[in-house]
């Protein structure tokens, strides 16, 4: 198997002159993007990054972030993009588990310092590391980098609430890759509009197989779905990802007979919960576009299954699928035992292949807990079908999705119970029409809280999106399993009775 320096030099040797990067009014062909690669390894190198030491990042998509993500692996080194939506509090513990030798950032460098561990350097991006890069003379990868070296760590929460560093080699991205060229079919024609956060791996995942076949980046910052439609139209944009809240707004800014996204002819969604109404209401207003369900998990790299054209099966039940298994990719659906269950029957989605990670980041226990006899076990419920599509039931975890984030309850319950008067807390998600989920809260408490107190504690600990937006505060304890565990389902139940934001 190659490492990432194969494909940038597959792409450098058969596409020079073709366009990789669309960033603004900034065109990057692949013969430049090369050269940008070559002076960034050489900056690397001089700020005293080498093989086995670790880079994080605290940055937006950018080409300079590609630039990055492909130059630490290229001399041996793993590169970890941190969430920047996180607070201080949040980011703090994980750079100190991760402890890079070297921090950029294009935000605020004092923060970043703030956050940095004593024996870090902090580089700042942009302007000021432009000039290094251009002034750098190129250098050549390492040669002795093998596919089973880790070239990223992607942070992700866990179900203990604390995050876990998610290892992913040479081997498993390109695995990865390789599915994707295939299920999409990718030529040196296509355009990939990219506006997803560089700190998920649906907003890297699309680089590999893009920069691979010679196709081209198209970049945003972030998704505004008229400026999303805009691009489409003026840059001839093909394939797109999205999760669910995404396909909404733009349908949302779309006229009749709209022809601005006449050219895009593959549309991913996932990272959420879709309703079948939104999809049906997706497929018929864009009957030129193939539909896909796309599931995963960082620790897959993060594909596992696809469901090709999506829009040939509404009014069926399979539907609501989430595809077939990716190219080299094994799914199966077990019992508490580890046993496969029948079809149809549910149980818990496991899965492997050479996408699978190596493991988490210094947490060997946690990294046998997920993986079992050669299989992630994913903690989602599901079933297959009679032709191995699989289907999601529910999810086994404690998670919340809202907006393709994910939210981990007992990290939210762990900031309120911090809080004076709480006795309690449970934190549950809630089906929301616009997001997907809703972050829900039911506290007991002795009295009344003050609750603006509360939602300024929050605000202080916790990044936006994690924030809960109906509370309930309660007198009574919290309703319990006969094995003693909070009933969450107990309270979901009671939350879709109260729509209120905020109860006492």
């Amino acid at each position: 198997m190659n490492t990432v320096r194969h494909v940038l030099a597959h792409a450098t040797k058969c596409y020079p002159s073709s366009t990789a990067i669309v960033e603004g009014d900034r065109r990057v062909t692949y013969r430049e993007l090369g050269e940008i690669v070559a002076q960034t390894m050489t900056v690397l190198r001089d700020l005293g990054v080498t093989r086995g030491d670790r880079v994080a990042v605290l940055a937006q998509n950018s080409t300079q972030f590609v630039a990055l993500w492909l130059a630490a692996p290229m001399i041996g080194a793993a590169l970890a993009p941190l969430n920047t939506r996180l607070t201080a509090h949040e980011l703090r513990p994980i750079i100190e588990e991760y402890d890079p030798r070297l921090l950029l950032t294009d935000g605020n460098l004092a923060a970043a310092r703030n956050v940095a561990p004593s024996g870090a350097k902090v580089q700042p991006m942009g302007k000021a590391f432009s000039a290094l890069v251009a002034a750098a003379e190129p250098s050549e990868p390492s040669s002795i980098v093998t596919e089973d070296e880790v070239m990223s760590v992607v942070y992700t929460g866990g179900t203990t609430g604390r995050s876990k560093g998610v290892m992913l080699t040479h081997r498993n991205r390109l695995s990865d890759a390789l599915s994707m060229v295939a299920a999409l079919r990718l030529t040196p024609g296509d355009v990939w509009l990219n506006c997803s956060p560089v700190f998920h791996t649906s907003g890297t995942f699309c680089l590999l197989p893009t920069f691979w076949t010679g196709a081209t980046l198209l970049i945003e910052h972030k998704f505004d779905a008229a400026l999303y439609a805009d691009r489409v139209q003026a840059e001839g944009v093909t394939i797109g990802f999205m999760v669910p809240k995404m396909i909404q707004d733009l349908l949302d800014v779309l006229g009749p007979d709209d022809p601005r996204l006449s050219t895009l002819r593959f549309l991913g969604h996932g990272g959420a919960p879709i309703t079948e109404t939104l999809l049906r209401e997706a497929c018929d207003r864009l009957p030129g576009v193939e539909f896909a369900s796309m599931y995963g998990a960082t620790e897959l790299g993060p594909m596992a299954t696809l469901f090709q054209h999506q829009e040939r099966f509404s009014g069926s039940g399979r539907f609501a699928s989430c595809g077939h298994p990716m190219l080299g990719v094994e799914v199966r659906v077990l019992d508490d035992n580890g046993e496969s269950v029948p079809t149809r029957s549910i149980g818990e989605v496991a899965v492997r292949g050479p996408n699978m990670m190596k493991g988490y980041f210094r947490r060997p226990d946690a990294t046998s807990e997920a993986i079992v006899a050669g299989f992630y076990r994913t903690g989602d419920l599901g079933y297959l079908d009679e032709e191995g599509y699989l289907y999601i039931a529910d999810r086994k975890k404690d998670l919340i999705i809202s907006g393709g984030e994910n939210i981990y309850s007992l990290e939210v319950e762990t900031v309120v119970a911090e809080f004076p008067g709480v006795i309690e807390v449970a934190v549950y998600g809630r089906p929301d029409e616009v997001w997907g989920e809703t972050v829900c809260a039911t506290i007991v408490a002795v009295g009344k809280l003050d609750l603006e107190a509360l939602r300024a504690h929050c605000r202080e600990r916790l990044a936006g999106y994690k924030q809960p937006r109906h509370v309930e505060v309660v007198q009574t304890p919290l309703p319990r399993t006969p094995a003693g565990k909070v009933s969450k389902r107990e309270l979901r139940a009671a939350a879709d009775g109260n729509l209120s934001s905020t109860t006492q």
